[in-house]
């Protein structure tokens, strides 16, 4: 019998398109197009082509832009899964709002989709 170990239940999530940013120094906020692979009320695994440091802090946003919600996360683990990409593990700093995981379950590929570029704010 198993047992489940985690505060919150983890969701298998199908292609949920987010941009993840971080502060590459003071004054530069990068972005990249990155895919969730699951996610709970306390955290998220995410694939992404930058590779975060374990420690900091990754903001996520649904990659919609009518969806301009996002989530701060600290970096638990980065593990390389082939040259350029990273699975990232991340925790959440307070739960994630329901409404975010709701979009991100609710998300499906669409086809020949594009991503728009979101203003990023410090915080």
């Amino acid at each position: 019998m198993h047992t489940e170990r985690r505060k919150h239940p983890r969701f298998k999530v199908n292609e949920g398109r987010v941009w993840t940013g971080r502060w590459s120094n003071p004054s530069v906020f990068e972005t990249s197009a990155s895919l969730v692979n699951d996610v709970s009320l306390g955290g998220a695994r995410v694939l992404t082509s930058s590779a975060p440091v374990v420690g900091e802090y990754l903001w996520i946003r649904p990659a919609r832009p009518d969806k301009l919600q996002s989530v701060r996360a600290k970096v638990l683990e980065v593990q390389m899964v082939n040259q350029g990409d990273y699975r990232v593990r991340l925790e959440f700093d307070t739960s994630c709002p329901e409404s975010f995981v709701t979009c991100l379950l609710q998300e499906s590929p669409a086809p020949n989709a594009t991503f728009v570029v979101c203003e990023a704010v410090p915080g």
